[in-house]
């Protein structure tokens, strides 16, 4: 599973077989970079014994999309939530990057926060009463370094996008694939239809936004009741 850890809230029943790696930057991953992290990843699902079933949100699940396409035949399902990568960026792009780096080094913590659970794609959150619990989770694990590295690094702009490499895929594995949202912008609009066109299976969540994992429990059950409890769980 991909995303921030304290996120997911697993089953008692999964907790062993499920693996949650840490993204660089975030907490106290042992991972400074994309490509180290990625190395180890790749290196875990040659492992493993058994079909996987990969679980991602946002960007945990481009991640996880990437490692997908490398190795689409140790996967049993693909869940993803709200995650794209899949097109080449706007050229407006870049110059929502560095305001958002400007927020994060010129605002405090608390500030940038509320900056960036108030842009449209995530709904009303800021105004929802788990809105408190989620700052004060997000306040405790703070530090701005980490921060600035996880948006340089994990930029849209530094990856390559990955239309071509699920284009090429055999409809059989991309119809392993399950793509969620609950965005009603354009964007997400165009990812929804884009799988789609691959034989993909769509599930929207309306209204719930570029919600986070643990705004809405019925999204948790939806993903857990998606694996295959005889596989290990990503």
């Amino acid at each position: 599973m991909f995303g921030h850890p304290t996120d997911w809230l697993v089953p008692e029943n999964l907790k062993e077989t499920c693996f949650i790696p840490e993204l660089p930057g975030h907490n106290f991953s042992a991972y400074k970079t994309p490509e180290e992290y990625l190395l180890f990843l790749r290196k875990w699902i040659l492992e493993q014994k058994t079909d996987i079933v990969g679980m991602g949100y946002s960007l945990g699940g481009r991640l996880l999309l990437q490692l997908f396409c490398e190795n689409p035949e140790r996967f049993q399902r693909l869940c993803l939530f709200s995650s794209g990568g899949i097109f080449r960026p706007p050229p407006e792009r870049s110059l929502w990057e560095e305001k958002i780096l400007k927020n994060l080094t010129c605002f405090s913590a608390e500030n940038f926060f509320l900056f960036w659970y108030s842009q449209k794609l995530f709904g009303s959150l800021t105004s929802k009463e788990i809105f408190s619990s989620l700052l004060n989770k997000r306040l405790l694990f703070f530090h701005k370094e980490n921060y600035q590295r996880v948006f340089k690094d994990y930029s849209p702009l530094n990856f390559s996008p990955l239309e071509q490499k699920i284009l090429h895929l055999p409809l059989s594995q991309r119809e392993k694939i399950f793509y969620c949202y609950g965005e009603e912008d354009e964007s997400y609009k165009a990812l929804a239809s884009f799988w789609q066109e691959m034989g993909s299976n769509i599930l929207s969540f309306p209204n719930t936004g570029h919600a986070v994992l643990e705004e809405n429990y019925e999204k948790h059950s939806f993903f857990f009741s998606l694996a295959n409890l005889d596989s290990s769980i990503l």
